[in-house]
């Protein structure tokens, strides 16, 4: 047999080999695209569903009474004071960073710096004294266990005028 004819044969299956080792390795890259796209999204959704578990449940009550301390000399007189009860609701502890209110008595904002730690059932009063006004709020200012931040607003409970 010639061997010119065994070189066009040989190139032949070369080529063919090539090509089909060509499309496997096409095929194992795209396969693998799509495991990494699968492990992203699942990597996302199991990230939203812990941050979801972590955040905190909490209920945050503000009761404005008539103040029965004695007000500090040089202070501003302030016949009133709002107890703001903050509770865990949550399976998780968090941490109370401070309590902050505003209120339409001249611009008023009053803030208490709190550092403590409430784990699941426990409750803190913060008080804060503050002049007659007519509306007021109060925010609640949380860390939970992953070091997030957040701020919830105490729903106004009947008090005394």
């Amino acid at each position: 047999m010639n061997p010119n004819v065994w070189l066009p044969v040989l190139t032949a299956a070369l080529v063919l080999v090539s090509a089909y080792y060509a499309w496997t390795v096409h095929q194992l890259l795209r396969t693998t695209e799509e495991m990494v796209s699968a492990t992203k999204e699942m990597v996302e959704t199991s990230l939203k569903t812990y941050i979801l578990s972590v955040v905190p449940q909490v209920v945050c009550r503000t009761v404005t009474r008539t103040a029965t301390d004695p007000q500090p000399a040089g202070e501003p007189p302030r016949p009133f004071v709002a107890e703001t009860t903050i509770t865990n609701l949550g399976p998780h502890r968090l941490r109370l960073t401070r309590v902050r209110l505003e209120s339409d008595s001249e611009g008023e904002q009053v803030r208490r710096f709190v550092d403590k730690w409430l784990v699941a059932g426990e409750s803190e009063v913060v008080r804060i004294p503050l002049g007659k006004s007519n509306h007021t709020k109060v925010f609640v200012h949380l860390d939970d266990i992953a070091s997030q931040s957040h701020v919830v607003l105490s729903q106004q409970a009947p008090g005394e005028p």
